[in-house]
C-alpha cells in the first residue's frame, strides 16, 4: 500500500501537470478563436469551450518524451515528489468533497420546497422544448424534472443530473403567464441541451487543475456564453420577442437579491444591493454580463440558421482531436516481459538473456523452470548459495513510470521450490487494477 500511494503521488501529479500545460495551449487557441468570431456566433464560441475537457486525454503523451519536451517530463519526475503529489491531491479530494456537498445540500433543500402548481403551464413547456426531439430521449428526461417554488428572492435555477429539478423563486410565479412561461423555458433548455452535465464536468475539471489560475476564467466564461446560447435557444422555441424577452432579463436583475446554489444554472446572475442607499448596486462585472446577453439577442436569427453546422462541425473536430491524442499518446499500460535473475545479495546477475529466457517461462503469473537449462546458467554466472532470487511481470505507464510486478524465491537444491514474494490477496490485486486504468 505504501509504495502504491507513493506511486500514485507522484505519477499522478506528473500527468496532472502535463494535462495542464496542454490544456493551456487549448486555451489560447479557443481565445484565439473567440477573437476572431468576436461574438458573431455564438455557438460556435460555445462549441470551442467543449473542447477545453480532451486535454485531460494528453497525460499521457508521447510529445513530453521528445526534444525539445523531453525536458519538461525530466523537470517533472524531479520536482513532482510523493509529498507535493499527496499535497496537490489532498486539495483536490478536499475541494471535490465540498463539491459533492454542496450539490447533495442543494438538492436536498429544492426538494423540500413545494411544488409548483401549474402543471399545465409546465406541460406546454415541456412540449415547446421538446417540439424536434426526433430520438424521444430529450422529452424522456424532461419528463423528470420537477418543478419547486422558493419564498426567497432568488434566481430562478436548475440542477441535478440524474434527478434534475427546476426553482422558481415566489415573486416571479406571480409574473403574467407569458413571463413565467420564458423563465421556465429558460431553465429547461438548459436541462435538455446538457448544460448541467457540461457544468458539472467543468467543475470536476476545476478540483483537478485547482492550481492552474487561467481555468476559473475559463469556466466564467462558459457559464456566460452557456446562458447566452440558451436565450437564443428560448426565443427559438417559445416564439417571444426579443424586446420582450429583454425587458424580462431586467425586470429580473431588479427584483432579485441573492444568487443560485453553486453547482446549479442559474437564470441571471444576481446584482447586490446597497443596504444603505436602498437601490441596487451594479458591478462591473454583472453589468458587462447584463449588456453582453442583451446584445447576444440580436445574434438569434444567425444562431438559428447556423447551429446544426457548427455543431456537426465542431463534433467532428473533437473526434477528430482525440483520436489525435490517443494515437499519439502512450497506452494505458504496457506488460513487461523482461526476466531478471539476482543472487541472494540481490546483485543483478542476468536481465533479459536469450539464456534466461529459454531456462524460465511465465504462465499466468507463475513460473516454470526448465531444470537442465536453469543449472547450467547457474554454474555458468557463478552463482553460490541456497536461493536466488527471478523478477517478473509488472507494466509500464510512461517511459520510467510504472508498477506491479513479482518476485520468486527459486531453491538451488529443488527448482520447483518456489516462493512468491508478491501475496496473493484481493488488495494487491485491486491495487495494480487502479495503477492500470485508473492513475
Amino acid at each position: 500500500m505504501h509504495n502504491f500511494l507513493i506511486f500514485a503521488a507522484s505519477y499522478g501529479l506528473t500527468k496532472c501537470v502535463k494535462t495542464m500545460l496542454v490544456g493551456t495551449a487549448f486555451m489560447a487557441a479557443i481565445y484565439a478563436v473567440a477573437k476572431l468570431n468576436r461574438g458573431r456566433a455564438l455557438r460556435v464560441n460555445y462549441c470551442a469551450l467543449l473542447l477545453l475537457p480532451l486535454a485531460l486525454l494528453s497525460g499521457r503523451s508521447r510529445l513530453f518524451y521528445v526534444r525539445p519536451f523531453v525536458r519538461v517530463s525530466v523537470f517533472l519526475n524531479r520536482y513532482c515528489t510523493p509529498a507535493v503529489g499527496g499535497l496537490y491531491f489532498s486539495i483536490a479530494f478536499f475541494l471535490l468533497a465540498v463539491l459533492v456537498h454542496r450539490n447533495a445540500l442543494a438538492r436536498r433543500r429544492a426538494f423540500c420546497l413545494p411544488e409548483y402548481g401549474n402543471r399545465a403551464l409546465a406541460e406546454r413547456v415541456r412540449r415547446q422544448v421538446c417540439a424536434h426531439d426526433v430520438t424521444g430521449i430529450g422529452a424522456w428526461y424532461l419528463r423528470r424534472v420537477q418543478i419547486f417554488v422558493t419564498p426567497g428572492e432568488i434566481s430562478p435555477y436548475c440542477g441535478g443530473l440524474l434527478h434534475p429539478y427546476v426553482v422558481l423563486p415566489a415573486c416571479v410565479c406571480i409574473w403574467p403567464e407569458p413571463a413565467v412561461e420564458a423563465v421556465l423555458c429558460h431553465e429547461l433548455v438548459h436541462i435538455r441541451s446538457g448544460h448541467l452535465f457540461v457544468m458539472a464536468f467543468y467543475r470536476f475539471m476545476g478540483c483537478l487543475w485547482w492550481a492552474h489560475p487561467l481555468f476559473y476564467a475559463f469556466e466564467k466564461r462558459l457559464h456566460e456564453v452557456m446562458e447566452q446560447v440558451c436565450d437564443a435557444r428560448v426565443l427559438s422555441v417559445s416564439g417571444v420577442e426579443r424586446g420582450t424577452y429583454g425587458e424580462l432579463l431586467l425586470s429580473l436583475v431588479r427584483v432579485l437579491r441573492k444568487k443560485a446554489p453553486a453547482g446549479s444554472a442559474a437564470f441571471f446572475i444576481p446584482v447586490g444591493r446597497n443596504a444603505h442607499a436602498g437601490h441596487l448596486r451594479y458591478q462591473r462585472s454583472d453589468f458587462q454580463v447584463l449588456r453582453a446577453r442583451l446584445a447576444a439577442l440580436e445574434q438569434t436569427q444567425r444562431l438559428r440558421a447556423a447551429g446544426r453546422r457548427v455543431r456537426c462541425g465542431f463534433a467532428a473536430l473533437a473526434l477528430l482531436l482525440a483520436l489525435v491524442l490517443s494515437a499519439t499518446s502512450y497506452p494505458l499500460y504496457t506488460e513487461l516481459t523482461e526476466l531478471g535473475l539476482y543472487d541472494e545479495k540481490l546483485q543483478l546477475c542476468a536481465y533479459d538473456t536469450a539464456e534466461l529466457n529459454g531456462a524460465v517461462r511465465v504462465e499466468d503469473g507463475r513460473l516454470f523452470v526448465e531444470p537442465e537449462r536453469f543449472a547450467a546458467l547457474v554454474e555458468s554466472l557463478g552463482i553460490e548459495g541456497e536461493y536466488v532470487y527471478l523478477s517478473f511481470g509488472g507494466f509500464m505507464k510512461v517511459p520510467g513510470a510504472g508498477g506491479g510486478g513479482n518476485a520468486g524465491m527459486i531453491s538451488l537444491s529443488d527448482y520447483t521450490d518456489i516462493l512468491y514474494l508478491r501475496a496473493d490477496v484481493w488488495e494487491n490485486d485491486a491495487m495494480e487494477f487502479l495503477l492500470k486504468y485508473f492513475i
